[in-house]
C-alpha cells in the first residue's frame, strides 16, 4: 500500500498520538523508551501550536521544531489533531481520507516525523475518532479490510522493525458501538496485538458518564478516559473529589488505566473555569499530575490558556496572545512563581515517584472538610498529597492507621509546611490554597 493510503480509512475522524521519554530506559520493538509508567500526554491541534512556515497555521513541521520545547517541560505523549482535508477548520469529517491538509504538510512530512519520533524513542499511537460511516462492521469482508488496514498503521513497510507505524490506537466511537466488540473491535484488537504484542489501545468513550468498563471488559482496550473524574477535578468540593477519585482508581481490573485530564477540546479552559485564579490553577496541575493514572494536558494549559486563546499557540508571535497579560512561554520561563514552571515541577515529581502511577490510590482521612487528603502506596513508600480547597488558612489532622510516622522518613517535595508526626496522623497547617506533597518511607 502508498504511503497515503495510511489515510484511507472509514471511520470520520482521526488523531495521531505521540510519546517520548527524556530518560535513557530499556527499548521497545519499535524504538520507544516510553512505559505505562512515565507517560505524560499532551494534547495539542496542530493548527494553533506552531507556524513554521508563517502562514498564521500551525503545521507538521511546526511540531517537530518544537519536540524540544516538550521534552523540556517533561511531557512524553502528545495528541494530535486530525489531519485529513476537511472543509472545517477542526478536520473533523474530512473530504479526503488519503490526504493530509496541505496546511499542515504531506504524508512524507508525516512519516518522517514518525520516523523521527522512533528515532528519539518515542511512540505513537494512532486515535480513531468521532463518526462511523454506514458500513456492515458485522460484515466478515469489512472486519477483514479493516484487520488489514489496522496492520498496515502498525508496520507500514512490514518489515517488523515498527519503526514506521503505530504503537497503539485510540478509539471514540458512538454508545451503540459496545454492542459490536464481539464481532468487530475484539477480533481488530486481538490481530493487531499478535502482530505486536507491546500496542496500547486507548478508548474515549463518546459517553461521558461512563467509567469506560464495557471498552476494558468487552473491547480489551488497556486504558479509558476518566470523563467522569472531571467535573470533581474542577469542583473543589472535598466530599465529591473524593467519592470520583476512589471510584476511578478502583473501579478497573489491575493493570488497567484511567486517563486524567482537567481540560480538552470539548470543554471550556479550566483556567476559564477558576476565573484564571493562579492558587486555583496551580490546584488543577496538581490534581491532573499527582492523582495517579495517565495525566493529559491539553495544549496551553501549561501556561494558564483561558477561553479566548482557544485557537492559538503558546509562544508571544502567535496570534491573540496580548503583551504582558501572563499567557505565554516568554513570560513564563523566567518567573518562579508561573504557571508553566509549577507544571514543570508537578511533572518532574511525579517522574521521579514512580509510586505515584504504580501505587494504590487511597483517599486518606482528615479533620477539615476544605482539606483533600490521598497517598499512592507500594510496599514501603508512598507519596501523601494534602490540598486546601478554600482561601482561608486550615488546619488539620491525616490520618492513616496503617503508617506509623513516628518511624517513617519524610521529605517534602512542595510546599512549605513540614508536619508534626504523631504516630498514625500528621498534624499540618495549611496555607490559602497550599499544596503538600511528601515522600514518605522507612
Amino acid at each position: 500500500m502508498h504511503a497515503t493510503g495510511l489515510l484511507k480509512i472509514f471511520i470520520l475522524g482521526m488523531v495521531i498520538c505521540f510519546s517520548f521519554s527524556c530518560a535513557p530506559q530499556k527499548i521497545n520493538a519499535s524504538g520507544s523508551s516510553v512505559s505505562s509508567g512515565n507517560e505524560v500526554i499532551y494534547h495539542v491541534s496542530q493548527r494553533s501550536f506552531y507556524d513554521s512556515n508563517s502562514d498564521m497555521i500551525g503545521d507538521l513541521d511546526g511540531l517537530h521544531q518544537k519536540l524540544d520545547y516538550l521534552q523540556d517541560l517533561g511531557i512524553t505523549s502528545i495528541l494530535l489533531s486530525p489531519l485529513s482535508e476537511s472543509v472545517f477548520y477542526h478536520n473533523y469529517f474530512p473530504s479526503d481520507f488519503s490526504k493530509i491538509d496541505s496546511t499542515y504538510g504531506n504524508m512524507d512530512d508525516y512519516i518522517y516525523l514518525a520516523k523521527e519520533i522512533h528515532r528519539r524513542g518515542m511512540k505513537i499511537y494512532f486515535a480513531i475518532q468521532r463518526k462511523v460511516a454506514p458500513v456492515n462492521l458485522k460484515n466478515k469482508k469489512v472486519l477483514e479490510y479493516n484487520i488489514n488496514l489496522f496492520k498496515y498503521l502498525v508496520d507500514p513497510d512490514k518489515d517488523g522493525k515498527f519503526d514506521d507505524g503505530v504503537d497503539g490506537f485510540c478509539f471514540d466511537q458512538k454508545p451503540q458501538l459496545t454492542e459490536i466488540f464481539e464481532s468487530f473491535w475484539t477480533p481488530v484488537i486481538k490481530s493487531i496485538k499478535n502482530l505486536n504484542p507491546a500496542l496500547v489501545n486507548i478508548a474515549e468513550q463518546a459517553d461521558w458518564n461512563s467509567w469506560g468498563k464495557e471498552y476494558v471488559g468487552n473491547g480489551g482496550v488497556d486504558r479509558v478516559f476518566a470523563f467522569k473524574l472531571v467535573d470533581a477535578l474542577r469542583s473543589f468540593k472535598k466530599g465529591y473529589l473524593s467519592l470520583m477519585a476512589d471510584s476511578a482508581f478502583h473501579i478497573l481490573p489491575k493493570g488497567k488505566q484511567q486517563v486524567v485530564f482537567i481540560d480538552n477540546s470539548g470543554m471550556s479552559r479550566y483556567s476559564f473555569s477558576v476565573e484564571n485564579s493562579l492558587p486555583k490553577i496551580k490546584i488543577g496541575a496538581a490534581l491532573n499530575l499527582l492523582l495517579g493514572g495517565v495525566p493529559s494536558i491539553y495544549f496551553g494549559q501549561e501556561i494558564g490558556m483561558t477561553a479566548e486563546h482557544k485557537n492559538t499557540g503558546i509562544w508571544r508571535d502567535s496570534a491573540h496572545l496580548k503583551p504582558g497579560d501572563g499567557i505565554s512561554l516568554e513570560e513564563g520561563r523566567p518567573d518562579s512563581n508561573s504557571i508553566y514552571n509549577f507544571y514543570k515541577k508537578m511533572i518532574l515529581i511525579r517522574k521521579s515517584n514512580p509510586v505515584i502511577s504504580t501505587g494504590a490510590y487511597k483517599n486518606l482521612a482528615n479533620t477539615n472538610d476544605y482539606v483533600f487528603t490521598f497517598q499512592r502506596r507500594l510496599g514501603k513508600k508512598a507519596i501523601i498529597v494534602a490540598i486546601n480547597l478554600s482561601k482561608m488558612a486550615q488546619g488539620t489532622a491525616i490520618t492513616d492507621k496503617a503508617f506509623n510516622f513516628e518511624r517513617k522518613t519524610l521529605v517534602q517535595l512542595n510546599g512549605n509546611e513540614y508536619p508534626d508526626l504523631d504516630k498514625n496522623e500528621l498534624l499540618v497547617q495549611l496555607p490559602p490554597y497550599g499544596i503538600e506533597v511528601w515522600q514518605i518511607s522507612n
